[in-house]
Order: C-alpha cells, then structure tokens, then sequence
C-alpha cells in the first residue's frame, strides 16, 4: 500500500504538470511560445498514465503471482516506451495551426473569431489581389512549418472529412502539392509543401496559386474525395443568399 501510495502522488503530480504543459502553455499560448509544448505536455502525461498503472499493479501484488506482478511492471515501462517512440515516429505530431488572413471587415472578422483559438494576419494590401493575402499568411507560418493548406473564406461547404484526407496524405508527401477532386474535377483547398512557399510569396495580382500548379503538374498529387463542397464558390452577395436559402429549405 505504502509504494501504490506513491505512484498516486506521482500519477497526479506528472498529469499537473503535462496539462499545464499541453494545456496552458500549448493551447493558451500556442502562439506565443513553439507549438511543441504541447508535445512536452503529451509526454508527461504519457508518464502519468505509466504511474498509474504501476500503482495498480502495485496495488494488487497481493492477489497475483510475485513473478507475474514482475513481468506485468517490466510490461508497463515498455508500453510507455513503445507507445512513445511508434507515435513520434508514425504519426510525426502533426500540429495544426489556423492562420484568418484578413482584409476588407477585419475588425469585424476578429471580433467574429475571437473565441476562437486561431492567429488573425491582417493583409492591408487586400485590394491588390489575392496573392498579397496568400504572402501575408505564409510570412505568418511558423519557419519549422512543412506546409500549408490554403482554404478560401467564400468556400464554406467544405467537409472536415475532406480536410483530414489530404492532411493524411500531405503526411506521406509533405513536399508535393496535393489538391482535393470530384468526380474528376479539381477544387479546394489545396496543400502546398514548404519547397513551395517562396514560389507562393512571389505570386502577384488575382489568380491565387493556380500558376503553380500549372508550372509544377509532376509534383501535383490529386484524392478523390465524396465532397461536393470543394466546388461551392459563394463569392457574392446573391451567391450566398441562395445558398442560405437552399439550406434553410432543406
């Protein structure tokens, strides 16, 4: 009882530490400190979960076998090992991070997303088109970023299904450009790879990143995704009165 005691001290001691990690520094302050504190807080918690477990085992030494109470505390520290390693290695913390870039409205905008936990980039040469707006969110992305998802404001039919799949596949390709298709046809968003994000800086005028794609067709990998969403553009008034009507009907 006496050591189960103190792997619940420690259990509780480690989970405060990783949530004040995780949480109040990796989510309060994710951008005023590198996003991989949060990581630093998944760790610890990960440790706590291992204290808690021991306290278990512990805890119950009395109704097992001594040799099977050994195997199960060597068990513990490998689980907590393994799980590590395979998930920093497989899964390679992708952290997102949502940069609002903004223009005409934009006090109006941030006071609309102020609950929410995004970055606000003001673009004040909006009225240039919108490559100015594309360069203003990429100087704002982290410089350890491995790319970007660029995903237009009058497009809000997009599925979070649709995002997740090209998430996933921007893992295994994280230096390709990876655009969303339906039924053959190409829309939005679109991931582009870091070795991009200079081309993207140095684009001028409206045509957005179209160019790119165009100029870089070998390094362009498309999914085909049930999501007729990313071919809804609402880029007028008129445009998105209909739809609201369309859903408003349904």
């Amino acid at each position: 009882p006496g050591r189960t005691a103190v792997f619940m001290e420690w259990y509780f001691l480690t989970m405060g530490i990783g949530t004040f990690f995780g949480g109040m520094i990796g989510h309060a302050f994710s951008y005023a400190v590198n996003e991989y504190w949060k990581l630093l807080g998944w760790f610890i918690s990960m440790a706590s979960i291992a204290f808690i477990e021991r306290a278990a085992i512990q805890h119950a030494s009395r109704l097992i076998n001594p040799t099977l109470g050994k195997v199960f505390l060597i068990l513990n520290i490998v689980e907590l090992l393994t799980v590590m390693v395979l998930t920093a290695l497989s899964l390679h913390f992708r952290i997102v991070q949502i940069h609002v870039v903004t223009g005409h409205d934009a006090e109006k905008i941030a006071e609309a997303l102020q609950d929410w936990t995004v970055r606000i980039v003001h673009n004040p040469d909006y009225e240039s088109g919108m490559a100015s707006s594309l360069a203003a969110g990429i100087g704002s992305l982290p410089r350890n970023a491995d790319g970007v998802l660029i995903m237009l404001g009058d497009m809000p039919d997009v599925s979070s299904s649709t995002i997740t799949c090209l998430l996933s596949e921007a893992r295994a390709n994280q230096k390709s450009i990876i655009v969303p298709t339906w039924r053959g046809k190409h829309g939005h968003p679109v991931y582009f790879g870091r070795n991009f994000f200079k081309a993207l800086i140095r684009l001028e005028g409206d045509r957005g990143a179209k160019t790119l794609l165009e100029e870089n067709r070998a390094q362009v990998n498309t999914i085909e995704v049930d999501d007729p969403g990313i071919h809804l553009d609402l880029d007028s008034t008129e445009a998105l009165a209909a739809h609201r009507q369309k859903i408003a009907n349904d």
